[in-house]
């Protein structure tokens, strides 16, 4: 039986005398009653039967199809349903809105979604091509705002969307642009710096929020697309409206859109080898053609920063305090380890279960998983050692890597003489060896593994000062 004869039986049914037989067998193989095994296709025949019901019991009309007590519970049990629906003046809800009600309904309880016989089911379900249902569920807001295909006139993701001013006329809306770049990472590893040293290129616009933060944590919260994209695109929409160059680009340096995750465990709360998707598969899947750049740190000396910079501790007391935090968290990630999870598991577990944030400087665990949805030519990595020691020649690169108009040398020495952004002045104690002795340890496999994924034996930090 089609959609179609399930939504005509279902309009008609307030009129009907006589319910066939075919309706009567499903009514009784009481498939209906367990909603979150069902599948989307028979989701829809669920739906179209409640109604169905909804209106028989209220007319008493057809209860010839009340052919056993078992079909008789399941009606009531659909109607009873049908009546906590929240309508404005006992209004009966349509199909499609009660339909589109427990697919979310699904997504939001993490049900298994199956029977997707066909694209224009799914479509109908994730609004969008070849994206997977588990997918959807971590950012359906992206999914359903952001286009498929940007205007081709602009190197920086840019559109106009459909709308009608007075009169069904169309009107101009106004441009909306998503981030061409991400200076995704890590935090304490001069991500500031870079930033600032970025636009100063002629070609390079700011955002008006450095560290939105939407991605990883702003979304998750009330901000929506529109308000993302209308804060932070402002300045090069208005350029391009203007029919500057169109090569020129926007980016978000958000330093926790490489690593931050926090949020994975509302969406799969049963998942024992980590979580099934991160915010990297968001974004290359709405923006595939993205630049990531990635500064890392020796991590036990980005550690060390990380904390006094939002942590404010007696001076004496501060490395003996960091010291007991360190073993703390050092102890969480071996049960972890013991509970029979692995090194990725524990690593997106344990981001917010420490009050040092010591899991940030797992990189390879991070850009393992960037790897696996991004090509190698889109992430440029550095290292905060290498960029305050040549500047002159790493800033030339990273223009080069946004496909930037090449600066003259002169210009490029100006703007790295530019003094460093957001170093943190605040007076501090050197680490306890014992600390350095642990975290070095620690670390020390995760290194490893970096070295090997970026073929450079200089991310073992082997030749760091700390």
């Amino acid at each position: 039986m089609s959609f179609y004869q399930i939504d005509i039986l279902t309009a008609l049914s307030g009129g009907l005398n006589v319910v066939p037989l075919y309706v009567i067998f499903l009514l009784e193989s009481g498939l209906y009653t367990f909603k979150k095994k069902i599948g989307l296709v028979n989701l829809r025949l669920y739906v179209s039967l409640k109604l169905f019901c909804f209106n028989a019991m209220q007319q008493r009309k057809n209860v010839i199809f009340v052919v056993s007590v078992g079909s008789l519970l399941l009606c009531l049990k659909l109607t009873a349903d049908l009546k906590r629906w929240p309508r404005a003046q006992n209004e009966l809800p349509t199909i499609k809105s009660l339909y589109m009600s427990e697919v979310m309904t699904f997504i939001n309880e993490g049900s298994p979604i199956t029977d997707l016989t066909n694209l224009e089911q799914k479509e109908e379900i994730i609004l969008r091509k070849n994206i997977s249902e588990s997918l959807y569920k971590l950012a359906p807001n992206v999914f359903d705002a952001v286009p498929e295909e940007f205007l081709p006139k602009f190197r920086n993701p840019c559109w106009r969307s459909q709308l009608s001013g007075e009169g069904g006329l169309m009107t101009s809306p106004p441009l909306k642009c998503l981030p061409y770049f991400f200076l995704a990472g890590m935090p304490k590893s001069g991500t500031t710096d870079v930033h600032d040293k970025l636009h100063t290129h002629p070609q390079v616009f700011r955002a008006r929020v450095k560290e939105p933060h939407w991605w990883t944590r702003k979304r998750f919260t009330g901000t929506s697309v529109l308000q993302y994209i209308g804060g932070q695109s402002i300045n090069i929409a208005k350029q391009l409206v203007k029919g500057s160059d169109p090569s020129i680009i926007m980016g978000d340096s958000s330093a926790s859109t490489f690593w931050d995750n926090i949020k994975w465990r509302q969406f799969f709360p049963q998942e024992n080898i980590g979580p099934p998707h991160v915010n990297a598969e968001v974004i290359s899947t709405v923006l595939p053609k993205s630049q990531i750049i990635v500064t890392f740190r020796d991590p036990t000396a980005r550690l060390f920063s990380d904390f006094h910079y939002f942590n404010k501790h007696d001076y004496d007391k501060g490395p003996s305090i960091f010291h007991s935090q360190v073993k703390e968290y050092l102890r969480r990630f071996k049960s972890c380890l013991a509970n029979k999870k692995d090194n990725r598991t524990c690593a997106y577990d344990l981001q917010t279960e420490s009050k040092v944030r010591a899991s940030i400087g797992l990189y390879s665990v991070y850009l393992r998983d960037w790897l696996k949805v991004f090509p190698r030519d889109q992430i440029k990595v550095i290292r905060l050692e290498d960029w305050q020691t040549n500047c002159t020649q790493m800033l030339p690169q990273l223009f080069e890597f946004l496909q930037l108009r090449k600066l003259d040398s002169t210009d490029i020495k100006k703007k790295c003489r530019r003094h460093p952004s957001n170093v943190n002045k605040r007076p501090t104690k050197q680490m306890l060896p014992e600390t350095k002795q642990l975290l070095k340890e620690f670390y020390r496999p995760f290194n490893v593994e970096l070295a090997q994924l970026l073929n450079d034996d200089k991310y073992l930090w082997e030749d760091s000062a700390l």
